[in-house]
């Protein structure tokens, strides 16, 4: 312990390293608050302590206390804490005379930024070192104590684990489910603002035990975990229309991760940085830096060191852009490079669109999603251990890793480098075409973008044009009805392989079920020419097909994406010629009039058989889910390029747009042309006869290619059958080239 500071100024006497400094409080008859700060060191003596947990609030709302005799202004949600904390009714737990508190905001001297760059690098030794931890809530509200004594009975309800019913307290259950009043104050108690805090994630995670505390109601860490659990139970399992998954969505987030924190600490791992900075993302924070720094208790050494020493005079895009390099570095992955779109300023899916001035490839932690959970794209699902998840813990063995780099995930030495300015991303990728035509589609919510020229609700299919894609005459002509249906079958597949992300979970585990999600795929492009059967074929009497053909409700979704984009013109055939099996022009197969006549009569009659089959319930549901979370939540949009390959690629992408595989990158990657600081004009005329359109496709690849060329990232990309190294093998079989890029 220091010397007696009690006759200077509270903040006069800095802290040495490995100090902290920690109050004494009373509170006496008037209402007033007053104690005595002292220093203590770590590596010598620290009497038994309690941290604190809460929200800041308006930092221009203060009041008054008095530590060691000055007066000093605390925030005003601290001095309502302590207000209720000091009072007698707490003396048991809390007996003033001998109980210590740490709390940031009289602790530390906050106008002191050398002072709070040492003090934020040691809370994760303070929050385990304490005694206990106190979470305040807030305030006593109307129903507040309703919520609390609730979250108590929910507690009761589940003690257990969700594989095992005998946990379930069924003798409550009816008490709870009729009880409206009840979950609405629990809604309201979960949707405060300490847990959308991001500061208090670590607080919470890493502290041994303590209680949650809400005007003089009070829970345990233990029964606030049960509660949670029990809520999530009632809304998934029960009765979803009892509470809003928005009412519980970010207490439960939490959750999670204290499940995943256990996980790790017995596993002697940590949580991936990048999987919580994502996971995170949805939560509020006042110093943009301190979307790192918040999370540094929570990570390995290694990427301790990638962070730093907490740096608060610095800018923050300077601390986001020097993470990005040391991650890229380190790892030699360009995984990163996938979630840098998604953490934007001008997409409204975040809540200050603003943003920083930050090159494509540097994600901006800086914005707030709106999105929960905030699981942003593919590389995010990866199971490889440098971006992590925080799947349910059940699917931790799953290896669910995309390897379009292939086996050789890390770059190859010497292939990345940055500009002096650290601007620049320099790499080596191989370019697999450019995006001819896209897939209109519904905006997710929170996605709308500002350079989206629509009515805020749909994007417009924008139609396909190559020569490979275009269904002209001569190509048509070409191939035989048999040729055509076969192609219709494979780009079918592919199209159901694309929105589906190859997988059959949201969680990106197992490979999906192709045959059967293409059946589901047919029965809905199938039942949308309904009408056009009922007028070739007036079979209703004779029982071939139901009085109707309506989608399964589950698919109802998938069957207006359909409606939207059936004319999208891929690889000579369109979407709904390729996916019914109804080609237009019979005379042009070869066929005679007679013949075709007859042909297209047995393919209605097919037709009819198998919407009479109907669809397969449990593999539309899963169909419909899987597509729900690729082109609603993630928001990908089905793409052809100019020679006929299919994915899916993200909302913000264009025509002519490249498609393209990196070194050190799992995931393909949508690249842009970046034609700033006068690129076109500097690179010559060939070059803007280019970019008027006047050159073939071929040279227009290879002019685009050089190594002056510029390029942003637009977002990662699903590219059908380039997702597991086939770009590399084509590489070293000499039928695409590695191209130097520059990513701005």
């Amino acid at each position: 312990m220091s010397p007696d500071p009690s006759n200077a100024r509270p903040y006069d006497l800095p802290l040495g390293e490995n100090e902290i400094r920690l109050v004494r409080l009373f509170k006496f008859s008037d209402g007033s608050i007053s104690g005595e700060l002292q220093h203590f060191q770590f590596k010598d003596w620290v009497p038994p302590f309690i941290a604190t947990s809460y929200v800041w609030g308006d930092q221009d709302e203060r009041c008054s206390i008095k530590l060691n005799g000055h007066r000093v202004y605390i925030l005003k949600n601290a001095h309502e804490f302590f207000e209720e904390i000091l009072t007698p009714d707490h003396y048991d737990q809390f007996p003033p005379s001998t109980t210590w508190w740490w709390m940031d905001c009289i602790c530390i001297n906050q106008q002191d930024p050398a002072e709070r760059s040492a003090q934020v690098g040691l809370m994760n030794t303070l929050y385990r070192q304490a005694a206990k931890t106190v979470i305040w809530l807030g305030q006593e509200s109307a129903d507040s104590n309703v919520g609390m004594a609730f979250l108590q009975l929910l507690a009761e309800d589940y003690t257990g684990t969700e594989e095992d019913e005998l946990y379930w307290n069924t003798n409550i259950r009816p008490h709870i489910a009729a009880n409206s009043l009840g979950w609405k104050a629990v809604e309201n108690m979960l949707t405060r603002k300490w847990w959308e805090r991001v500061w208090t994630l670590q607080e919470y995670l890493v502290s041994k035990q303590g209680s949650f505390f809400c005007g003089n109601k009070r829970t345990s860490f233990n029964q606030m975990t049960y509660a949670i659990n029990s809520v999530w139970h009632w809304h998934q399992r029960r009765d979803s229309k009892i509470i809003s998954r928005e009412g519980y969505e970010k207490a439960w987030n939490r959750l999670r991760l204290v499940f995943w924190q256990d996980y790790v600490s017995r596993a002697r791992r940590h949580l991936p940085l990048v999987a919580l900075l994502t996971y995170t993302s949805t939560s509020s924070v006042t110093d943009p830096r301190d979307r790192l720094y918040s999370l540094l208790g929570l990570i390995s050494p290694t990427e301790l060191d990638m962070i730093g020493r907490p740096d608060y005079e610095s800018s923050t895009a300077s601390i986001y852009t020097r993470f990005a390099i040391s991650f890229i570095l380190k790892y030699r992955t360009l995984d990163l490079l996938c979630i840098g779109p998604e953490m934007k300023g001008n997409l409204s899916s975040n809540q200050n669109k603003e943003g920083l001035n930050l090159p494509s490839w540097v994600p901006d932690w800086s914005l707030r999603r709106r999105q929960s959970p905030p699981l942003l794209c593919m590389a995010n699902q990866s199971a490889s251990p440098h971006m992590g998840n925080f799947r349910p813990l059940h699917m931790v063995p799953y290896d669910s890793e995309y390897r379009a780099c292939g086996l050789e995930t890390a770059f190859p030495e010497g292939t990345v480098s940055f500009s002096n300015d650290s601007r620049e991303l320099l790499c080596q990728g191989i370019i697999l075409d450019e995006i001819d035509g896209l897939g209109g589609g519904q905006i997710p919510d929170g996605g709308h973008h500002e350079e989206e020229d629509d009515d805020g609700s749909y994007l417009e299919m924008v139609q396909a044009t190559s020569r490979v894609n275009n269904p002209t005459e001569p190509i048509r002509t070409i191939n035989k009805t048999k040729s055509l249906d076969k192609l219709g079958i494979l780009i079918t597949h592919q199209v159901a392989r694309s929105l589906v992300l190859d997988r059959e979970d949201p969680y990106l585990g197992d490979a999906a079920p192709i045959n059967l999600f293409a059946r589901e795929l047919r029965h809905i492009g199938l039942q949308q020419q309904q009408d056009l059967l009922v007028e070739l074929f007036d079979n209703r009497s004779r029982g071939l097909y139901p009085p109707d053909f309506d989608c399964p409700d589950s698919t109802a979704e998938i069957a207006e994406w359909f409606n939207l984009n059936n004319q999208l013109h891929v690889r000579g055939m369109t979407l709904e010629e390729a996916v019914t099996g109804r080609h237009s022009g019979c005379d042009d197969h070869g066929g005679s009039g007679d013949d075709s006549i007859k042909a297209s009569s047995a393919s209605n009659e097919n037709m009819v058989d198998e919407l009479a089959a109907g669809s397969d319930p449990q593999q539309a549901m899963k169909f419909a889910t899987r597509f729900r979370s690729t082109a609603l939540r993630r928001g990908k949009r089905l793409m052809v390029t100019s020679t006929g390959i299919l994915g899916m690629a993200p909302r913000r992408a264009r025509k002519g747009d490249l498609v393209c595989v990196l070194l050190g990158c799992n995931i393909p990657l949508v690249l842009r042309a970046d034609h700033q600081e006068g690129d076109v004009d500097d690179v010559g005329e060939e070059a803007k006869e280019e970019a008027a359109g006047n050159l073939g496709r071929e040279e227009r690849i290879t002019d685009m290619h050089g190594s002056g060329k510029k390029y942003t990232v637009v977002g990662e990309a699903y590219v059908d059958g380039y997702m597991n190294g086939e770009a590399i093998e084509d590489v070293h079989n000499g039928v695409r080239n590695l191209e130097d890029l520059r990513i701005v």
